[in-house]
């Protein structure tokens, strides 16, 4: 399984070396099942659109367009009709779009990109079938946050997957998007492309998923931070669910919830296309992984790893700390963190001092 993330799709050059990734993987005899994302800034352009910026809709147009045009061939007058599509369904909302119409008009970040990786694998001979999220996908209709039906989306999969093995192709769907009961398109929320891939490797039983992204994987910290910012090796699906919470990487917290559900193990691996990235998986080593500040707390930093608040690393915390930065710490019997409320201001130096003393 591997998902390509936006992060790494915003040129046709972008979109070509991705292509030629998974074609050495088919060359290898892999038969991968390829979860794509909308390119760079797609989807906050369509939402932007969807709020009133006419703009934004050029923009995208601009970008999805230049992509189709330096690619060649028919997929030009293909994403063209999409974009088309887009901008009536837009305007006939007047550019003010509610719940619905914002998740239908999102989709189509996706479903272009999908579309160009698509045409972009064939063109290197790479035999693949295109599969619609919107037909196999199914969620509990929430707008914006919807979460997938696992028994009715498995049902669906498997059928259609096993056919594309039997015939020794590729399979690319779209990541993010899925359809209620309703018929109505709904979207998974925030990096709902990782939630698409690890939900369908965990239905399908597909052993390892690679999340591709721009970066070579987890780091120990915001290198913005402390720029002693280092590689995590390895984390277990507790501690990346930890993290996922308060914003790390922006990966979607409900992607752990299949494996949290007993629905799959599959091992993840957050990673670039030339690193072998950070391992997410059953079991990692004691000890501290990284150092945050939550995107969800204010002025609290989190240290994440098993094991932190047990009274050996606390003690270690406490020398190296200085009660000035130090509001409140709170150890937890359930989750592998220990937080740390800074006081106001204070939260950045309060972590890159963390960071570098216990974990550079």
């Amino acid at each position: 399984m591997v998902k390509v993330g936006g992060s790494i799709l915003s040129s046709a050059r972008d979109y070509v070396y991705s292509a030629s990734m998974i074609a050495k993987l088919v060359e290898s005899n892999l038969r991968p099942t390829i979860v794509v994302s909308a390119a760079r800034n797609a989807t906050d352009l369509i939402l932007r659109a969807c709020d009133g910026d006419r703009r934004a809709l050029d923009k995208l147009s601009s970008l999805y367009l230049g992509v189709a045009e330096e690619l060649g061939g028919r997929v030009v007058g293909v994403v063209e009709d999409q974009v088309l599509t887009l901008r009536r369904i837009l305007e006939n909302c007047s550019y003010r779009c509610d719940a619905k119409v914002r998740d239908y008009a999102s989709s189509f970040g996706e479903v272009i990109s999908k579309i160009l990786l698509s045409s972009t694998l064939e063109e290197l001979g790479v035999r693949i079938m295109m599969l619609n999220a919107l037909d196999l996908i199914v969620t509990d209709g929430v707008y914006g946050n919807a979460s997938i039906d696992y028994d009715v989306t498995k049902l669906n999969l498997s059928k259609v997957v096993s056919y594309a093995r039997e015939m020794g192709v590729a399979v690319v769907i779209e990541g993010f998007i899925g359809r209620g009961r309703d018929g109505a398109v709904t979207t998974l929320g925030r990096g709902g492309s990782d939630y698409t891939a690890v939900a369908i490797a965990s239905l399908l039983g597909i052993p390892e998923v690679w999340l591709v992204t721009d970066v070579p994987g987890i780091l120990s910290i915001d290198p913005s931070i402390s720029p002693k910012a280092k590689l995590v090796p390895s984390l277990d699906y507790r501690e990346a669910f930890e993290a996922s919470l308060h914003g790390v990487k922006r990966i979607n917290p409900k992607s752990f919830e299949p494996v949290i559900l007993g629905l799959g193990r599959p091992r993840v691996f957050v990673r670039s296309w030339d690193s072998r990235g950070t391992l997410i998986s059953d079991s990692s080593v004691e000890g501290p992984k990284l150092v945050t500040v939550s995107s969800r707390e204010p002025d609290t930093v989190l240290v994440i790893g098993r094991g932190v608040g047990g009274k050996s690393f606390v003690a270690k915390l406490l020398e190296v700390v200085d009660e000035d930065y130090v509001a409140e710490l709170i150890v937890s019997s359930v989750s592998p963190s220990l937080r740390i409320r800074a006081r106001e201001g204070k939260a950045l130096e309060l972590a890159r001092v963390i960071h570098d003393e216990l974990l550079g």
